[in-house]
Order: C-alpha cells, then structure tokens, then sequence
C-alpha cells in the first residue's frame, strides 16, 4: 500500500510518492532464541550442554558466554535451524572447572548474542547453576 507517510498512512517519512521498499516494525521474520536451561551438569570433559530453542520465524546464529563471579568460563558459537531445540556444547575453561569442582554448584551467567535477518543482534541473559561431574565430587 503506498501512503503520503505524513498522516499516519505507510510511508517512508517523506511527502514524496514513490515506490521504495519501506521497513515496516512487526512484519518479516525475526530470530528468537530462549534459554532453556536453568541447571546444567558438566561432564569430566569440562563440557557444559546448555539448551537453547530457536523460534519458527528465522535461522538462530550467535554466540553462548558463560561467566561466573568475576570470571569467564567458557565461550561457544552456535546456529540452530529455526524452530529446533539443540544443546550448546560449552568447554569450560580449567580456572572456571576448578571453581566448579570446589564449590560441587556454581551460580554462572548465560549470556547469548545472536544475529537479526536484518543486520541486527540481540542479547539474553539468564542466571543458571552449573553441577560439577559425579566422578570430580569429594
């Protein structure tokens, strides 16, 4: 539909009327990631499995920080086929699995990033508890 843009009508904020391509917020597609996880257990390989689910709408690409108190524990790029759930591999690094594995619980930050179909990103945190590995508890 093609609109002055001046009163209310879709436009590109110009009087001008011409066929340009317009932006509209709400249409097209949008990538959505949710967290999953809120307990995650870590293998004796330092391997920490977050899930993470990716909407219908678009294609899910970014990167999985992970960061405890004052230190980073691990970092992981992922892409994830829109609406599928997938478990994010993150290897631990030795600083963050001794903590781990001292303390049996450790409260960490998920922090995602991840890209828009439009040049966009989008950043989400949740706070989760990581569980050290059976074999590593004194």
């Amino acid at each position: 539909m093609l609109g002055w843009g001046s009163a209310g009508e879709l436009g590109d904020g110009t009087t001008r009327t011409r066929l340009t391509p317009t932006r509209v917020v709400g249409f097209g597609s949008t990538a959505l990631v949710a967290i999953v996880s809120r307990s995650v257990g870590v293998t004796p390989a330092r391997l920490a499995a977050v899930k993470l689910r990716c909407g219908a709408q678009a294609r899910c690409e970014g990167t999985l920080a992970l960061a405890g108190s004052r230190v980073t524990l691990g970092r992981k790029s992922f892409s994830i086929a829109r609406g599928l759930t997938r478990a994010v591999k993150v290897k631990l690094n030795a600083r963050g699995f001794k903590l781990l594995v001292r303390a049996l619980r450790l409260p960490a930050r998920l922090r995602i990033r991840y890209g828009q179909p439009d040049g966009g990103t989008t950043t989400a945190t949740r706070a989760i508890t990581l569980v050290a590995p059976t074999s590593t508890k004194r």
